[in-house]
């Protein structure tokens, strides 16, 4: 089913915009207030592309346009950052992500990665996995790296350490077509500022502290290796 905001009710039928731009009649929603955005079953013979009903109120038809221009995570209030995600694909990315797991804020680490997100079929709002899949193949497929593996080191803000932001992207990544192998990890928010101040990403920083024999109880032995693997082959 499709969603769409709800934009009147009628007797036996409820009137939604949706984000493709159509007003739509639809079954009968009665428990969705007028709004607010809801899953919605179109009702036969009526769709009337960018045409709204002039008895429809200024604050609906305000509503609908907002669905149709705004992303879905500023509409909802998700613009929020609960943690930073550098993503190492070679070339490396640091995403933005609200508590829904949306990536918020995508940013290049050097001019390759920055081509990359330029060329990107839109991602503000999708699901932190859908774009670490989605960078893997505009990498992989501008062949700037014929790596199938990425490093996910996550630094979260204080205080919201408590959703496991990991296991999620494992098993996503797991389902694709061409499988990713993905070290996914937390990085202690301290080690991201003291990348940032040496003019480092984050997972080589990681990678530096791992060669050195530097005590690093944060990271499972079996992500280190992984981590090792990614930047050796880099050397090549």
């Amino acid at each position: 089913m499709k969603k769409g905001v709800v934009l009147e009710h009628k007797v036996r039928s409820t009137i939604v915009f949706t984000s493709e731009g159509e007003f739509v009649k639809a079954r009968k929603i009665p428990d969705a207030k007028v709004g607010e955005e809801a899953f919605y079953e179109k009702k036969p013979g009526f769709s009337l592309n960018w045409m709204p009903p002039k008895k429809f109120s200024a604050f609906a038809i305000v509503l609908a346009f907002l669905l149709a221009f705004v992303p879905a995570y500023l509409w909802y209030g998700n613009d929020k950052t609960y943690a930073y995600v550098n993503i190492d694909i070679n070339p490396s990315f640091e995403a933005k992500i609200n508590r829904e797991l949306e990536v918020i804020s995508l940013e290049a680490a050097d001019d390759e990665a920055q081509v990359i997100i330029k060329n990107m079929e839109e991602w503000e709002g999708k699901k932190l996995a859908a774009v670490t899949s989605q960078l893997c193949e505009a990498v992989n497929g501008d062949g700037a790296s014929g790596e199938e593996n990425v490093l996910l080191g996550i630094s979260y803000l204080a205080g919201k350490e408590e959703l496991d932001i990991s296991k999620k992207v494992k098993q996503f990544l797991a389902q694709e077509e061409e499988a990713y192998e993905a070290a996914v990890y937390t990085v202690p928010y301290k080690w991201k500022e003291e990348a940032e101040k040496v003019g480092k990403t984050v997972n080589s920083l990681v990678n530096e502290r791992i060669t050195a024999s530097e005590e690093v109880t944060e990271i499972e032995d079996d992500v280190k290796d992984l981590i090792r693997v990614f930047f050796e082959s880099k050397k090549d």
